[in-house]
């Protein structure tokens, strides 16, 4: 019968095929910098393919769709509640946009401080101002697998993109958390956070997914659709 047993550090994830994948490149950027102690965990699948639990989310890679029943079992029992996962076995759809980053030497990104990016993200979600969001964040800086950016207006931060997966092995990263104030939208102020994080990693491929709504300004960006991921929320 199938297994998903623990991966210990410094091992190998299974994602052979499937390293383009966004779940692929999260747990690469993750298993590269993460101590269990911290509270991520990592498992793989027999058949291959692997998967991450961080408190109640997880991010999934899955070999095939045929391996989901287990996993999803799997991860009631770690108290898992919200997931991403690569194939399409429930939860909502999430398109990934992708583009290549030009060539040429880096521009300097002096990211804004942690302390104003949680600030600014509570107001779109309290759990982003928590100590858990903060202290996690704050270890993946730390360990090059993050990178932020942000726009000022009026004197304070009031927009805010971040590479939170940053995987230099694969020069693959994933960009999460894009949000502007609400009385700030419609002046470019996120356009210019993605910009700032393009110019910095040149040469790279930087994954996006979002709601299907949310596309165009994306593909206005320079993105271009790729695949697809999904969200969901275990039962």
């Amino acid at each position: 019968m199938p297994s998903i047993d623990p991966l210990a550090p410094g091992g190998t994830l299974p994602l052979e095929g499937r390293e383009g994948a966004l779940t692929a490149v999260k747990l690469a950027a993750l298993y590269r910098v993460w101590e269990p102690a911290l509270g991520a965990r990592f498992y793989c699948f027999s058949g291959g393919g692997a998967l991450c639990t961080l408190g109640e989310q997880a991010t999934v890679c899955l070999a095939d769709a045929g391996q989901w029943p287990q996993a999803e079992e799997f991860l009631r029992f770690c108290g898992v509640r919200r997931y991403l996962v690569n194939l399409p076995v429930g939860g909502e759809e999430r398109r990934v946009l992708a583009c290549r980053c030009p060539p040429g030497p880096p521009s300097a990104l002096e990211g804004p401080p942690l302390a104003e990016v949680a600030a600014l993200l509570a107001r779109w979600d309290t759990a982003f101002g928590g100590s858990v969001f903060y202290g996690e964040l704050s270890h993946r800086l730390r360990h090059g697998a993050a990178l932020l950016a942000g726009a000022r207006a009026d004197g304070a931060l009031r927009a805010t993109a971040g590479v939170y997966a940053l995987d230099p092995g694969s020069r693959q990263g994933v960009i999460e958390q894009v949000y502007t104030q609400l009385q700030y939208r419609g002046r470019g102020l996120a356009a210019r956070a993605l910009a700032d994080l393009r110019a910095a990693l040149p040469g790279y491929r930087l994954l996006l997914c979002c709601a299907p709504e949310r596309a165009s300004f994306y593909q206005f960006q320079g993105f271009a659709p790729c695949q697809s991921t999904w969200e969901g929320i275990i039962q």
